[in-house]
């Protein structure tokens, strides 16, 4: 019942840092004009990749795969702690460009985290066709992975709705 409890509290964890990484992604997505390819090549020149934030999520990502993370709900809930250790920092980071929240940003924001919820709970539906604890292991490290690939998935997110986040935005070049 503590190993289901601690992977409920990851994956809660989890998506709460994800909010908050996706938040920091749209706005950089913003100022890249919604260029996938702009906004690749921010990432690469600016560090942004091996930044810290992103290797905490790394290394949350690796922890989450140990014997012990398997056998220790206390792990598990460490990792937690992490992860929203994380996202109150990235909430509470002041920004050099401040976000200007318009209907494109928004709208990238929650479509990401829609395909984002929708892995989740594929995973923890795959994960309860065997029992409970897969189920919400299989969720919280999906969570986990997703976390840690958010740049790519922002850019997937903006390629899917290209027609939409270009309109208002006629000189983007994707």
């Amino acid at each position: 019942m503590m190993t289901i409890i601690a992977n409920l509290t990851l994956l809660a964890a989890a998506l709460f840092a994800l909010f908050a990484m996706l938040r920091w992604d749209t706005l950089m997505q913003q100022l890249n004009g919604f260029s996938n390819h702009r906004y690749n090549t921010w990432l690469r020149q600016s560090g942004e990749l091996s930044s810290i934030k992103r290797l905490t999520v790394l290394a949350v990502l690796i922890a989450c795969f140990t014997t012990m993370a398997q056998t220790s709900w206390i792990v598990v809930m460490i990792l937690a702690a992490v992860l929203v250790g994380q996202g109150i920092a990235l909430f509470m980071a002041k920004h050099d460009q401040p976000a200007k929240r318009d209907k494109r940003v928004t709208i990238l924001l929650l479509s990401t985290l829609v395909i984002a919820v929708i892995a989740v709970g594929a995973a923890g539906y795959a994960g309860s066709l065997q029992s409970k604890v897969i189920a919400s292991q299989s969720a919280a490290i999906t969570a986990v992975m997703i976390l840690a690939v958010s740049p790519l998935l922002i850019m997937l997110a903006s390629w899917l709705l290209h027609p939409i986040l270009k309109h208002g935005n006629d000189n983007t070049e994707d």
